[in-house]
């Protein structure tokens, strides 16, 4: 599993070779990303069972810097995902039993790449820390939070409406864990806004 995933990482950072004397000839921007991680879905520790988990949700923000010239992207962004059962409105969890929540703090290092018209590959690396917290309104049962650091590699494809508005689905499979060494992973679908700052 470990070597596949490292086989696509290093295959889709191959695409940054191609092309780059056309990328001289492009102008060069910074700017900002604004990111909604609108659905998110999580591979994780649940520890209320002991043992792996799947669990989807919605809700989520992250704040990008970006490099850009010609075909190729980088950006280094830093974001919070939830697992909220709605992506809007109010939402009444109830103040009876007990129920576990599952979040995440991420850290990319995010390589994009422009293959065909308004689709981009992406690839990367990524710490995730995957937040576990169980709630208890039983009095003999307590309230508990976990934490699970990690570190994995991003895959993932871009689609570009206009020129500052995207969508991307991205895949942070975990290749190390620092807690429980169990296999993670997180998956997002974005709502992107790009913000130019500089150009020349």
């Amino acid at each position: 599993m470990k070597t596949v995933l490292v086989f696509n990482f290093v295959w889709i950072f191959s695409f940054a070779v191609v092309g780059q004397d056309q990328a001289k000839l492009k102008p060069e921007i910074w700017g900002v990303t604004v990111s909604l991680p609108y659905m998110n879905s999580y591979k994780y520790f649940d520890y209320d069972v002991n043992k792996g988990a799947t669990k989807s949700g919605f809700g989520g923000l992250g704040l990008a810097l970006f490099y850009k010239s010609g075909r190729n992207k980088v950006s280094l962004n830093y974001g919070l995902t939830a697992d909220l059962p709605a992506p809007v409105g109010p939402i009444d969890f109830g103040h009876e039993g007990t129920r576990s929540q599952i979040g995440s703090r991420i850290v990319d290092f995010i390589y994009h790449r422009n293959i065909f018209k308004k689709v981009y590959v992406i690839s990367g690396i990524n710490l995730t820390k995957y937040k576990y917290n169980f709630l208890s309104y039983v009095d003999t049962i307590p309230s508990y939070n976990k934490h699970d650091n990690s570190f994995g590699l991003l895959m993932g494809a871009e689609y570009v409406f206009e020129k500052t508005f995207s969508m991307a689905a991205l895949y942070r499979p975990a290749i190390s864990s620092q807690d429980v060494r169990k296999y993670k992973h997180l998956l997002t679908l974005d709502f992107r806004f790009d913000i130019n700052i500089r150009k020349k």
